[in-house]
């Protein structure tokens, strides 16, 4: 499936483009073969179901686009419709009985292989609008086998293999090329998605019987997006490269025997080898308004049962007879690499408004595991052996290579980090009885995390928030590194003679570097340059339970954590934090009084300050801005009609006030003298009336000025 724009191609339109290519693949095969005979019955069932896509959009050499938006997508879908589709299933059903032979086989195989692409060819010119590129895998590949053998000598054998091994990419050729006047987004990805299923199930029944049942998935998938060298600068608003791989698995085994003597196995596996990876040129210049994110994620999630229409358990085994042999394993071997490439001489800006969320710079590599694995294994006989084990081995990479001379500038934050996100779950339980019994559970997690940050030398970070270069956390502090691990071993045995065993043991060893070389880095808040693995959790819990003579307890295990850290930190250069801390703002004196201030032209900051916007509104007035302030005199404003007419009435009152005060007073005064003149005649004529007055009960009188008559 293609879909192709030619080389040279120019093309002028009203609205937007879109160059895209769908496949959705369904595929199945389906073998059921059942046999019986009344001497030997012998039988196979086969089926195979294979997938080979690939899936192109491009866009040729030295295309030229004027229009709102280009959209180049490659896709490759699950199907749609019905209960768990599948892009490619296999099932095989064989069972029979034979008097003397019952022998069965069921072999189930499935694989989706091919790529997936999208890309833009050498030389090509960007219109103003959004811009995307991108390839999405979306797949899955599932295997089911039922064998079912009876007779004197019964076998079954199932066999159940799944497989998903597709290339996802993204590209984009040299020379590429925007107007310096481009706001629109810039979005480069990749994104694969595969889920592997196997599941098996064997059965057999006789004198003699024996069956095998195998479940094998396996996924080497792998993500990855690349840009070509080019000497133009990118000019956008949010800028998103990016790449992800993710692989979903699940698989189940699950084997019966019913014998005298018998023997019977149930075996599922898991192989994981998958990468995702994001790569830069040398010289590679964004000038972006916005976010610009540069990532890199690749995961590894095993699925639930009911998710793909299977069982619950991983594992499920059972036996019974005389002479009895038992044994499954569930196990998962994942190795994962993320990786961040940029060349020398990197040039990133990210201006907007100075502190906020409008512009940023973050460039991450991430790795995550969530797995859980579930066995259950229960027999009985005379004499009968059972184990069971539970494995899970990880090796995850994460990893951000910038090389030499970098210079990245935001007006607010500016990040490279690493992270691995590990969850392990394992529990394996063993259950036998017997006259002589032998009960075995191994449940064992073993985590490896190796995360590096290496910034070549020359590097330049100016950023007006926070600088932040950490292995251990991504560079908006949203993901950091988490290891959690439980495994869970249990083995019970009743019998004459009883011998439990049971180990779990959970390992991480967790190895984090980074290194910044002769680098500038100046923050307006703070700098962090840091390996953190966040205290791993390793839990583990391995018990024998043992009742010989059926009751007399024993218990035996052992139960083993191992947490190995390795963290560090070099750094060579100069980092300065709370680089803004001082702003000094000189507005000099270009005019005369007459014309007064005529511009912002004579604005002027001290160095290494936070930049200040100036603007000029010639209609400015001091006064009415004071005045109209809160708190402000707002007489002079019209808006302010109301305050001026309660200010005036309480001025009059205050007037009106201090007249009468002022009156009060004078009267005082003259009617004092006056009664000072009466008394001192009377004194002198020998009479006191003031104080016959008083004497006699005349009450005192006050004037307006409270002053006694």
């Amino acid at each position: 499936m293609s879909a192709r724009v030619s080389g040279s191609a120019s093309i002028e339109v009203t609205g937007g483009i879109t160059v895209s290519a769908t496949a959705t693949p369904e595929i199945s095969a389906v073998a059921i073969g059942v046999g019986v005979s009344g001497g030997a019955s012998l039988g196979v069932s086969y089926a195979q179901a294979s997938n080979e896509v690939n899936v192109i959009a491009s866009i040729g050499n030295g295309a030229d686009f004027d229009s709102d938006s280009l959209t180049v997508t490659a896709t490759l879908a699950r199907p749609t419709g019905g209960t768990n589709p599948k892009n490619a299933y296999a099932n095989a059903v064989a069972g029979g009985g034979g008097i003397l032979l019952g022998a069965q086989g069921a072999v189930a195989l499935s694989s989706t292989t091919g790529s997936v692409s999208a890309s833009l060819g050498n030389n090509v010119s960007l219109p103003d609008g959004d811009v995307t590129v991108s390839s999405a895998s979306d797949s899955q590949t599932q295997s089911d086998a039922t064998g079912v053998g009876v007779g004197f000598i019964g076998i079954g054998v199932a066999v159940a293999d799944a497989s998903s091994n597709v290339t996802t990419s993204t590209s984009v050729g040299t020379g590429l090329d925007t107007e310096s006047t481009r706001t629109g987004d810039l979005t480069v990805g990749s994104h694969g998605i595969n889920a592997t299923v196997a599941a098996s199930t064997a059965g057999s029944g006789g004198v003699v019987a024996g069956n095998g049942s195998i479940a094998d998935a396996d996924d080497d998938s792998s993500s990855s997006t690349t840009i070509g060298a080019t000497a133009h600068t990118l000019y956008a608003n949010d800028v998103t490269i990016s790449s992800q791989n993710e692989a979903q698995y699940y698989i189940h085994s699950d084997s019966t025997n019913a014998a005298v003597v018998g023997a019977s196995g149930a075996f599922a596996s898991f192989d994981g080898d998958t990468s995702s990876a994001t790569t830069l040129p040398s010289g590679f210049t964004i000038a972006a308004t916005g976010i610009v994110l540069i990532t890199s994620e690749n995961d590894f999630f095993s699925l639930a049962g009911g998710s793909v229409g299977e069982p619950t358990d991983n594992v499920e085994a059972a036996g019974g007879g005389g002479i009895t042999a038992t044994a499954a394993s569930s196990s998962a071997d994942i190795t994962g690499h993320s990786t961040v490439t940029i060349g020398n001489n990197l040039n990133i800006s990210a201006v907007n408004e100075p502190m906020t969320n409008k512009a940023s710079i973050g460039i991450d590599a991430g790795s995550q595991m969530l797995v859980s694995d579930r066995m259950n294994l229960e027999t009985g006989g005379a004499i009968n052996g059972a184990g069971v084990a539970s494995s899970v081995d990880a090796s995850l990479h994460s990893t951000v290579l910038v090389g030499t001379g970098a210079t990245l500038f935001t007006t607010q934050n500016a990040g490279i980090g690493t992270y691995t996100i590990a969850v392990g779950s394992l529990q394996a339980e063993a259950s036998t009885w017997g006259l002589a019994a032998v009960g075995a559970a191994f449940a064992d997690l073993d985590v490896d995390s190796d995360e590096t940050i290496t910034v070549g030398t020359g590097a330049n970070i100016t950023a007006l928030g926070e600088v932040n270069i950490r292995a251990g956390d991504d560079s908006t502090g949203h993901r950091q590194t988490s290891l959690t691990g439980t495994t869970s071993a249990q083995s019970y045995v009743r019998g004459l003679i009883a011998v439990p065993v049971a180990e779990a043991d959970t390992t991480f060893d967790t190895n984090q570097q980074t290194t910044v070389s002769g680098a500038t880095i100046h923050a307006g808040r703070n700098v962090t340059i840091g390996a953190n693995p966040h205290d791993p959790v390793a839990r583990a819990d391995g018990t024998g339970h043992g009742y010989e003579l059926g009751f007399i307890p024993v218990t035996d295990g052992s139960s083993d954590t191992d947490v190995d850290i390795t963290a560090n930190v070099s750094v060579n250069g100069t980092l300065i934090a709370g680089f803004y801390h001082e702003l000094t703002l000189t507005i000099a004196n270009t005019a005369d009084q007459a014309s007064g201030f005529t511009g912002c032209g004579s604005v002027t900051q001290n160095a290494n300050s936070l930049p200040v916007t100036c603007t000029y509104d010639g209609s400015f007035n001091p006064r009415n801005f004071v005045n109209s302030a809160p708190g402000g005199d707002a007489l002079g404003d019209p808006a302010g009609q109301p305050l001026r007419r309660r200010r005036e009435r309480d001025h009059r009152r205050e007037e009106r006030l201090r007249q009468r005060v002022a009156d009060g007073v004078r009267r005082s005064d003259d009617h004092r003298r006056q009664l000072q003149q009466e008394l001192s005649d009377r004194r002198r004529d020998g009479d006191h009336p003031v104080q016959h007055g008083r004497a006699c009960g005349v009450p005192r009188r006050r004037d307006e000025a409270g002053i006694d008559q």
